[in-house]
C-alpha cells in the first residue's frame, strides 16, 4: 500500500479458477445430458387403454443415451481481478 496525505492507496490482485477438476482432467467436471426428451412413445390404444413403448439404448429410437455437456458452465475458466482502494 501507499499513503498520500491522509489517504491510503492499495492495489489488490485476485485469481479465481472456475471448475478446477476440469482443469486437472478434461473428463472431470463435465456432466452428461440425457438425449431422450420423451422416453415413452404411444404405440396404440385398445378400448381406451393406451399402450406405450419405452425408448431403449441401441434400439430404433435412441442411438446415444447421453451426450457430454461441453459449455462455459462445465469447462474450466480463469478470472483475473484488480481492485484499487483509496
Amino acid at each position: 500500500y501507499m499513503r498520500t496525505g491522509n489517504t491510503k492507496h492499495t492495489l489488490q490482485f485476485s485469481l479465481d479458477v472456475i471448475n478446477l477438476p476440469n482443469l486437472i482432467s478434461r473428463n472431470w467436471g463435465i456432466r452428461d445430458l440425457y438425449t431422450v426428451n420423451n422416453p415413452l412413445t404411444l404405440k396404440k390404444v385398445i378400448s381406451g387403454t393406451p399402450t406405450y413403448t419405452l425408448a431403449e439404448y441401441g434400439g430404433d429410437l435412441v442411438t446415444q443415451p447421453f451426450v457430454k455437456s461441453v459449455s462455459p458452465g462445465t469447462t474450466w475458466g480463469m478470472q483475473l481481478g484488480l481492485r484499487y482502494i483509496f
